[in-house]
């Protein structure tokens, strides 16, 4: 027997198109329970023309610091994630050694800390093709 899941995003945007806050849910969560969200980063790969879409998505009140936070933990996940599709430990390494890289050049605070230097431009990566 096959199973569906869904996973849905709302996205409410101010005047002038600016995402102001971003709601998620999945069906693999209990109930309809739905989670705000400051981020999104969607990669979708379109095997037959092997063509990749992108969707990055930020609330104008993400901080600079939230951002560096953001990227650094996608990273770790890519590297885990490649390694967990190819079964090739020695690149997700050179990912990872990327990441510390990341997050030594930034000086990230990855225990909470919230200092803002102010919201960050929104920018959302749509490709032409959609």
């Amino acid at each position: 027997m096959s199973a569906d899941a869904s996973i849905n995003f709302h996205i409410v945007m101010d005047e002038n198109g600016v995402p102001e806050k971003v709601v998620w849910n999945n069906s693999d969560q209990s109930g309809t329970v739905s989670s705000d969200c400051k981020a999104i980063q969607i990669r979708i790969w379109e095997g037959i023309e092997s063509n990749m879409a992108n969707f990055d998505i930020w609330t104008k009140d993400m901080n600079v610091h939230e951002m560096n936070a953001f990227y650094y933990k996608s990273f770790i996940m890519m590297a885990q994630g490649f390694k967990n599709a190819t079964g090739n430990a020695q690149v997700a390494d050179s990912i990872m050694q990327f990441a510390a890289a990341f997050a030594e050049t930034l000086q990230i605070k990855i225990d909470g800390d919230d200092d803002s230097d102010g919201p960050i431009p929104f920018q959302m990566n749509i490709p032409s093709e959609l």
